[in-house]
Order: structure tokens, then sequence, then C-alpha cells
């Protein structure tokens, strides 16, 4: 069914407009001339060739306009129409063509097209939920790895601070880190004289300085590897990340060295930083996010830290053992009270 044209329309649009226009010019200047109501054009036309002249011109633009309005326009609606219906079906989200239509006309294609995409989309949705968990892994092993070293490097530092303070030679080195920390770590690190000399790199000095030094490494290097894989890695694993670099022990020996403690002791007194053996206790909070970063860090790296029974600290050399230790003098304990 054609759609009729809307002649409103049309009677504002050009050309339609300017043969209605001329049209009607040409027949007013007929009518004048039919009623001798125009001059005559002496010498030129005669009235009544100009008269027929002009009627017939008038007809013939009128024609035309009816032609272009009724059946050019007319002929043009049947596929406007098809293109309505087209965007129609589309509003729906499903462009249909005309093989498609043809699949239709079997009774049991839509059942088949409709169990193959519901495949396509069910595998579609396992490989990208696989996909992301790769990603995932992916993230966490670089960042771990690159966290190797630093980590590695904190570990042989918190080995040698054990082995300074060590009461007595030491013996086998334990199997793990874990059983390091089980054992006598934490009692026998809190009789640690960081004012005893040092000797070694970065510089000689003090353990309170060599400690520093080594601390601000490690807190560099681990916020440096959040700040990287921040938005990939797991938020747990970056808080956790997070509080091991910037922790209560690593804050308490940092400002103890800024503030050159060492440098207001009385002779032959020790700087020992970590008396408490509470819940307040700095050295076993450390202890516990350093032990779950490394369950962490076992998972996911593609590198593990050195063992510790191949650590130069259990040689007994270097560090030697004991070589840092402070008596058990209340002086000590006193002035780190006040700090």
């Amino acid at each position: 069914m054609q759609a009729t044209p809307e002649l409103s329309d049309d009677l504002l649009q050009w050309p339609y407009l300017s043969l209605l226009v001329s049209s009607v010019a040409v027949g007013v200047v007929y009518l004048l001339y039919l009623f001798e109501l125009a001059p005559t054009l002496i010498g030129v036309v005669p009235r009544s060739q100009l008269i027929f002249l002009s009627g017939q011109l008038s007809v013939t633009l009128f024609g035309a306009y009816l032609v272009v309005v009724f059946v050019d326009r007319s002929a043009t609606a049947a596929p406007d129409t098809g293109q309505s219906t087209a965007r129609s079906d589309t509003s729906g989200g499903a462009v249909r063509h005309a093989a498609d239509a043809q699949q239709h006309s079997d009774g049991d294609s839509d059942a088949d097209n409709t169990d193959r995409d519901g495949e396509a989309t069910d595998i579609g949705d396992d490989g990208g939920s696989g996909d992301n968990s790769d990603d995932e892994n992916s993230t966490h092993e670089t960042a771990m790895t690159q966290f190797t070293q630093a980590l590695d490097e904190h570990l042989g530092m918190l080995c040698a601070w054990y082995v300074a303070a060590h009461p007595d030679s030491i013996g086998e080195p334990p199997a793990s880190y874990d059983a390091l920390f089980d054992g006598d770590f934490a009692e026998t690190v809190r009789r640690l004289d960081f004012a005893a000399p040092h000797e070694g790199e970065p510089h000689d000095g003090t353990w309170i300085a060599w400690s520093a030094v080594r601390l601000t490494e490690f807190r560099r290097e681990t916020m440096a590897i959040i700040d990287v894989h921040s938005d990939s890695i797991d938020p747990t694993v970056g808080a956790s990340l997070h509080n091991l670099a910037n922790s209560r022990l690593t804050k308490r020996v940092i400002t103890a060295d800024e503030a050159a403690l060492p440098d207001h002791l009385p002779a032959d007194t020790a700087l020992v930083l970590f008396t408490e053996a509470d819940s307040d206790d700095p050295l076993h909070a450390h202890l516990e996010l350093l032990r779950e970063m490394l369950a962490t860090h076992e998972t996911h790296s593609a590198m593990a830290v050195t063992p510790p029974a191949e650590r130069d600290c259990w040689s007994g050399d270097n560090p030697e053992a004991g070589v840092a230790r402070a008596n058990a003098a209340g002086d000590a304990e006193q002035y780190y009270k006040l700090f």
C-alpha cells in the first residue's frame, strides 16, 4: 500500500514551490491580458498571441507541479515504507537479512540457531573468566617477582640482627624463615644494641645507621612496586605491602637514626629499640606482616628468596655472633622508655 504524500510539506519544498509560484505568476499575466487590464506590447507581441502563450505556459507549469507532487512523490513512498519497516525491526535489537529470512522458513532453524547462540555465549563467558583469572595471576606473579630482591635484602638484614644479638655462637641454620621466626628470634633481637659499631657497606657506622639505610631502601622499593601495580594487584596484597613497608618497626628505626640518638647516649650505654613484649610490640607486628608476605611471595613469585642456610650470616663471620648484643642493663632500657 502506497503512502499518500503530504501536500503541506511539498508546497514548502524546492522545486515544488517554484513550479507552483511560476504557474500562478504566468496565470496572473494571462488574466491581465485576457481582460485587457495590461498594456499592449506594441510592435513586440500581438495581444491575442500573448494571451494564448501565457495561458498555455500557466497550464503547463501547473501540470508539471501536479506531476512532481502526485506521481514522483508517490513512487518514492514505497521505498520509504520499506525503510520504516526495517527501522522498526532493528529497534528491537535484531537486523534480519535475506538469508536469515530464507533460513526462518525451515521449521527447526530458529531452535538450531538459538542453541548455537547459547553455546557461543557460554563459551565466550567461560573464556572471559579464564582470561581474567590468567591476567590476575600474571599480574601477581610480576609484582611478587619484582618484590623478590627487596624482600631478600630485608630478610638478610633481619638475619644479621639475629646473629649480632645472639648470646652464643649459632648452630645449624633453621630450615625455613617460619622456623626462624617461631624460635627465639624476637627475644634475641630485643637485646640488639643499635648504638654498637657496624662494619660494612654502605659505610662504617652504627647498627642504627646501617639499619636505617636498609629499611629506607626497602620502603622505597616496595612503595614503587605498589605504585606500578596498584590498579591490577589484589587490594589485600597491596595493603599488606604498604603496611610492611611503613610498619612501626621501620618508622622507629628511621626516626631514631634521624634523631642521632647514639650521639646523645652516655658512654657505654646501649640503645635497644624493642623492649615491649606485648600486643604493642612493633617487632612482633612486623614479623607477622613479613610472614604473611612470605607466603604470598612463595605462592605467586617466579623467583625464590635466598634460603636461611645459604646466607652469609650463618657462617658466624658476617656479622660475628653476639657482636652487638646489649647486656641486660637497666640504664639502657630506662633511656629507651624516654624515647
